[in-house]
């Protein structure tokens, strides 16, 4: 599996080319706030007819930062390292998904690369996000972090979710440096396009959790009016890990968007 290195940073991808002609728009899947590229389907990741890249953005996953590096606590930043990636790999034609943070980044993307961009996928995200005030005071200091990611997780599913599901879960949120989930929330709470996305003029699906306790179902309501030609779905019993909850429903769903 390849790296990239922009600005310094390091960046894993997985790249599957079943489309080597680039007949095809290439998919580009950018997770969420302490997540990985491993949150999207095996059968996503590896599509037999397109390009796929998904992404593990600077800090995450195997894309971890040198010794001293900052992290990356901007969406204009991240979207910036996956443009130079974009370029770097010569993709004329993008198909992005992005879940919660990461469809924040690839807003930004379509905004930046309006030519590039024919369809958007956005799953639990935000033009604007407010994000819990508990999360950005406490997630830096130690002896309060515990608490911080047991709000987290709590807030990340709906009630209905299996106690499995939400134990292991919240076991992996244990693996998530402080200073990544500080960064990475920090970074959406600054995030503001809603004076900017009504330019995105690609076909876009924005899909929410009913139950999502991190990204109101609001944000998504909002989003779907202010893009001009997005279509909005709310899922029951779903809250913001919609792509585990519901996850044969959902990766069937986003098949079906290429």
């Amino acid at each position: 599996m390849p790296y990239f290195t922009s600005q310094d940073y390091k960046i894993f991808y997985s790249y599957s080319n079943a489309d080597p002609s680039r007949q095809k728009p290439a998919i580009i899947l950018i997770h969420g706030a302490a997540g990985v590229h491993l949150h999207w389907a095996e059968e996503l990741r590896k599509h037999p007819e397109y390009q796929v890249i998904a992404v593990d953005l600077p800090g995450h996953g195997r894309s971890r930062l040198q010794q001293g590096q900052s992290p990356v606590d901007s969406i204009p930043l991240f979207a910036a390292l996956l443009a130079e990636l974009i370029s770097h790999l010569q993709l004329e034609k993008l198909i992005l998904m992005g879940h919660s943070m990461g469809g924040m980044i690839a807003q930004q993307l379509a905004i930046e690369l309006p030519e590039k961009v024919q369809k958007l996928v956005l799953l639990s995200s935000s033009a604007n996000l407010q994000v819990n005030l508990r999360i950005l005071e406490e997630a830096g200091i130690p002896e309060k972090l515990p608490g911080v990611l047991d709000l987290m997780n709590e807030m990340n599913y709906a009630q209905s979710s299996p106690k499995d599901m939400k134990d292991r879960a919240r076991k992996i949120l244990d693996r998530v440096p402080a200073e990544i989930i500080l960064a990475d929330f920090t970074a959406c709470d600054k995030f503001d396009t809603t004076s900017q996305v009504s330019s995105i003029h690609c076909p876009t699906f924005i899909i929410t959790g009913k139950e999502d306790g991190m990204v109101p179902t609001e944000d998504s309501e909002q989003l779907a009016k202010l893009i001009p030609r997005a279509n909005l779905e709310v899922v029951e019993n779903a809250g913001h890990m919609i792509m585990q909850e519901k996850a044969e429903a959902i990766n069937a769903r986003l098949l079906a968007l290429i």
